[in-house]
């Protein structure tokens, strides 16, 4: 990162700022847009993204600063463009999705891409046959609170660890 850059970012609301630039990058990369290469793209972007809020012209600066610094590492991570090749599906924002497995209760366990950029992740995510990820109201539990958890045989552990080793393959392939 340039001096010019780090001066730009030496106040707390300034790194707010450039946090949330990262954040926007990301989620346009996760949306499949237009990828941002110079720092005066970044500033169109940013102002016409805060026109409408309190947003300072150093607001936008720090803003468009961290913007471009997204980009610029998903565009060194060949990972923001390849990873998802032994995905079975796609969200709607993109995100590879290598499977889903059904347990016996009707809980559904998905892995997916995770948005970070850099080293790829994924999540593994559990929703109950109600699509809820956890339950209140549960007695004996911390709060009431009960995360839905899979209850898996062999044959669907041997199914989740297939999704898992997909990814990871994908993963292999992008550090190569």
């Amino acid at each position: 990162m340039s001096a010019e850059t780090w001066r730009v970012i030496e106040s707390e609301n300034a790194r707010r700022w450039y946090t949330l630039g990262i954040g926007g990058a990301h989620e346009d990369i996760a949306l499949r847009g237009e990828p941002c290469l110079t720092i005066e793209e970044a500033r169109r972007r940013n102002a016409a993204w805060l026109r409408d809020t309190a947003a300072t012209a150093e607001d936008i600066e720090a803003c468009a600063q961290g913007y471009l610094a997204g980009w610029a590492s998903a565009l060194r991570d060949a990972s923001a463009h390849s990873i998802g090749g032994n995905a079975a599906e796609h969200t709607p924002r993109g995100f590879a999705v290598y499977g889903r497995v059904t347990d016996g209760r009707g809980n559904v366990v998905r892995v997916q891409r995770s948005s970070v950029v850099g080293d790829p992740h994924c999540y593994v995510f559990v929703n109950d046959s109600d699509g809820r990820e956890f339950r209140v109201g549960v007695p004996g539990c911390d709060h009431g609170v009960s995360v839905v958890s899979p209850h898996l045989n062999a044959t669907e552990a041997r199914a989740l660890a297939a999704l898992l080793v997909a990814f990871a393959d994908d993963a292999d392939e992008v550090a190569k």
